[in-house]
């Protein structure tokens, strides 16, 4: 189900920055996981400013009735959100810990690893519209596109752990240094 809901600029910002993973809202509407909620900007003052992003649903709690602690504490400290959002780097590298895939890779195999799988992307592409013989037709290829992304993400993922790269914080830095170009020469071309 997709879900609309207004969201104030300093936490749609924080929002799209990644940086809050969580809302807390009045459970006066229905919102379960696997839901959509479409985020939209709006300022108090001047109303929606034609911003909006979407979000996965992947947890819902609702209560009225918590006891988990006692009402003398719960006055004295009050209750806190805590969100959180999963390394998913280490779900890569845990599965090549328990399977013992770490040791008889190197750096330079991963980049070939990488590589290889970034040519069985194109090749599904190719195959969308027949190597250009028909018009493109990506519903024709997506299942197997999409088995293609995931493998290459995999690759991507386990050379990023073996060189200690945070890809987050790598994508940040991507973003900013396009943002950067936009402003500066109206292009994301680097230009050499």
């Amino acid at each position: 189900m997709r879900i609309e809901k207004k969201v104030w600029p300093e936490y749609f910002q924080k929002i799209l920055d990644g940086k809050k993973t969580f809302e807390v809202r009045l459970a006066d509407w229905d919102c379960n996981p696997g839901d959509v909620l479409v985020l939209r900007e709006y300022d108090p003052e001047s109303g929606y400013t034609g911003r909006k992003l979407e979000v996965r649903v992947t947890y819902v709690t609702k209560s009225n009735n918590w006891k988990f602690w006692s009402e003398e504490n719960i006055k004295k400290y009050g209750f806190q959100v805590i969100g959180f959002k999963p390394v998913f780097q280490q779900k890569v590298k845990e599965f090549m810990n328990v399977h013992d895939l770490e040791k008889d890779f190197t750096v330079r195999h991963r980049v070939l690893d990488l590589v290889s799988e970034v040519g069985e992307i194109a090749k599904e592409i190719l195959k969308a519209d027949s190597y250009g013989r028909d018009k493109m037709e990506l519903a024709r290829v997506r299942e197997d596109l999409e088995l293609e992304l995931g493998d290459t993400f995999f690759s991507l993922i386990a050379l990023a752990n073996d060189c200690k790269v945070d890809l987050l914080a790598a994508l940040d830095k991507a973003m900013k240094k396009y943002e950067g170009r936009l402003k500066e020469k109206g292009s994301l071309d680097s230009g050499h």
